[in-house]
Protein backbone atom coordinates (compact mmCIF):
# COMPACT_ATOMS: atom_id res chain seq x y z
CA UNK A 1 0.00 0.00 0.00
CA UNK A 2 2.77 2.38 0.99
CA UNK A 3 4.81 1.82 -2.31
CA UNK A 4 1.35 2.00 -4.54
CA UNK A 5 1.62 5.51 -2.53
CA UNK A 6 5.00 6.59 -3.44
CA UNK A 7 4.67 5.26 -7.33
CA UNK A 8 1.60 7.54 -7.12
CA UNK A 9 3.25 10.66 -6.20
CA UNK A 10 6.45 9.93 -8.47
CA UNK A 11 4.17 10.30 -10.96
CA UNK A 12 1.89 13.11 -10.11
CA UNK A 13 5.04 15.26 -9.75
CA UNK A 14 6.49 13.97 -13.30
CA UNK A 15 3.40 15.07 -14.89
CA UNK A 16 3.18 18.54 -13.08
CA UNK A 17 6.54 18.66 -14.36
CA UNK A 18 5.61 17.92 -17.81
CA UNK A 19 3.09 20.73 -17.59
CA UNK A 20 4.85 23.11 -16.34
CA UNK A 21 7.85 22.43 -19.03
CA UNK A 22 5.14 22.55 -21.85
CA UNK A 23 3.51 25.90 -20.21
CA UNK A 24 7.00 27.93 -20.48
CA UNK A 25 7.79 26.36 -24.04
CA UNK A 26 4.47 27.26 -25.61
CA UNK A 27 3.47 29.99 -23.58
CA UNK A 28 5.83 31.79 -22.05
CA UNK A 29 8.62 31.56 -23.95
CA UNK A 30 8.31 34.01 -26.78
CA UNK A 31 7.84 32.55 -30.05
CA UNK A 32 10.29 33.61 -33.01
CA UNK A 33 7.82 35.14 -35.16
CA UNK A 34 7.15 37.28 -31.97
CA UNK A 35 10.42 38.00 -31.79
CA UNK A 36 11.00 38.58 -35.40
CA UNK A 37 8.17 40.97 -35.59
CA UNK A 38 8.83 43.16 -31.81
CA UNK A 39 11.93 42.17 -30.79
CA UNK A 40 14.82 42.89 -33.80
CA UNK A 41 16.32 46.12 -34.20
CA UNK A 42 15.46 46.82 -37.92
CA UNK A 43 17.34 49.08 -38.94
CA UNK A 44 20.80 47.98 -36.99
CA UNK A 45 20.16 44.28 -38.97
CA UNK A 46 19.51 46.34 -42.49
CA UNK A 47 22.91 48.11 -41.60
CA UNK A 48 24.61 44.84 -40.72
CA UNK A 49 23.12 42.97 -43.71
CA UNK A 50 24.32 45.50 -46.24
CA UNK A 51 27.95 45.69 -44.38
CA UNK A 52 27.66 41.82 -45.28
CA UNK A 53 27.21 42.32 -48.76
CA UNK A 54 29.46 45.05 -49.28
CA UNK A 55 32.69 45.06 -46.96
CA UNK A 56 35.72 42.95 -48.23
CA UNK A 57 36.02 41.75 -44.54
CA UNK A 58 33.23 39.64 -44.65
CA UNK A 59 33.45 38.29 -48.00
CA UNK A 60 34.89 34.75 -46.85
CA UNK A 61 31.41 34.28 -45.39
CA UNK A 62 29.80 34.44 -48.90
CA UNK A 63 28.15 30.71 -49.44
CA UNK A 64 29.92 29.50 -46.13
CA UNK A 65 26.20 29.41 -43.76
CA UNK A 66 27.61 30.54 -41.08
CA UNK A 67 25.69 29.81 -37.51
CA UNK A 68 23.59 32.58 -35.51
CA UNK A 69 26.50 33.07 -33.32
CA UNK A 70 29.32 33.33 -35.39
CA UNK A 71 31.97 35.68 -33.80
CA UNK A 72 32.77 37.04 -37.05
CA UNK A 73 29.51 38.51 -37.84
CA UNK A 74 28.10 41.95 -37.23
CA UNK A 75 26.71 42.10 -33.14
CA UNK A 76 23.21 43.16 -34.98
CA UNK A 77 23.25 40.04 -36.81
CA UNK A 78 24.15 37.71 -33.71
CA UNK A 79 21.20 39.36 -31.35
CA UNK A 80 18.92 38.06 -33.55
CA UNK A 81 20.33 34.52 -32.70
CA UNK A 82 19.58 32.85 -35.99
CA UNK A 83 19.68 29.16 -36.67
CA UNK A 84 21.99 30.13 -39.94
CA UNK A 85 22.41 32.21 -42.39
CA UNK A 86 23.04 32.56 -45.81
CA UNK A 87 25.52 35.62 -47.25
CA UNK A 88 25.76 36.36 -50.45
CA UNK A 89 26.77 39.48 -52.68
CA UNK A 90 23.34 40.61 -53.79
CA UNK A 91 21.02 39.01 -50.22
CA UNK A 92 21.26 37.99 -46.90
CA UNK A 93 19.06 35.82 -45.30
CA UNK A 94 18.83 34.95 -41.49
CA UNK A 95 16.69 31.79 -40.49
CA UNK A 96 15.33 31.84 -37.33
CA UNK A 97 14.00 28.53 -37.29
CA UNK A 98 15.21 25.93 -39.71
CA UNK A 99 13.25 22.29 -40.91
CA UNK A 100 10.08 22.20 -42.40
CA UNK A 101 8.83 25.55 -40.99
CA UNK A 102 11.44 27.98 -41.55
CA UNK A 103 11.04 31.47 -40.90
CA UNK A 104 13.21 34.49 -40.71
CA UNK A 105 14.49 37.90 -42.38
CA UNK A 106 15.79 38.38 -46.11
CA UNK A 107 17.31 41.58 -46.66
CA UNK A 108 17.92 42.65 -50.78
CA UNK A 109 17.83 45.03 -53.01
CA UNK A 110 14.18 46.90 -53.13
CA UNK A 111 11.56 45.97 -55.54
CA UNK A 112 9.64 49.04 -54.92
CA UNK A 113 11.86 52.16 -53.87
CA UNK A 114 15.05 52.96 -56.26
CA UNK A 115 18.36 53.61 -54.40
CA UNK A 116 17.11 51.05 -51.40
CA UNK A 117 17.02 48.01 -49.71
CA UNK A 118 14.38 45.82 -47.84
CA UNK A 119 14.12 43.77 -44.81
CA UNK A 120 11.57 41.49 -45.35
CA UNK A 121 9.78 38.65 -43.20
CA UNK A 122 9.34 35.32 -45.02
CA UNK A 123 7.48 32.41 -43.42
CA UNK A 124 7.07 28.51 -45.34
CA UNK A 125 3.88 27.57 -45.62
CA UNK A 126 1.85 30.86 -45.64
CA UNK A 127 0.42 31.95 -48.67
CA UNK A 128 0.80 35.76 -48.15
CA UNK A 129 3.72 37.49 -50.01
CA UNK A 130 6.91 38.55 -48.12
CA UNK A 131 6.21 41.19 -45.25
CA UNK A 132 8.21 44.48 -45.83
CA UNK A 133 9.78 45.66 -42.24
CA UNK A 134 12.10 48.14 -43.09
CA UNK A 135 13.56 50.04 -45.86
CA UNK A 136 17.03 50.96 -46.02
CA UNK A 137 18.32 54.12 -48.35
CA UNK A 138 21.18 53.39 -50.57
CA UNK A 139 25.13 53.66 -48.88
CA UNK A 140 25.48 57.69 -49.75
CA UNK A 141 22.74 58.35 -47.43
CA UNK A 142 22.24 54.69 -45.42
CA UNK A 143 22.33 56.75 -41.78
CA UNK A 144 18.85 58.24 -42.71
CA UNK A 145 16.21 55.60 -42.25
CA UNK A 146 13.00 55.72 -44.39
CA UNK A 147 9.66 55.53 -42.73
CA UNK A 148 9.31 51.71 -42.78
CA UNK A 149 6.20 50.45 -44.46
CA UNK A 150 5.72 47.73 -42.44
CA UNK A 151 2.51 45.55 -43.04
CA UNK A 152 2.80 42.71 -40.45
CA UNK A 153 -0.10 40.30 -40.25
Amino acid sequence: MKREHINYVVSLVVLILALLSAAWFFIIQPSPRHFLFHDVDYHAVSVACLDLMTQPRYKPLFDQYPSGDDPRLPAAIRDVKAFWLDVRPNEVTIWKTGGFHHMGLVFHRSTTVPNAYDLVFQEEGHPYDDILLYTLPSPKDANTALKPMATAP
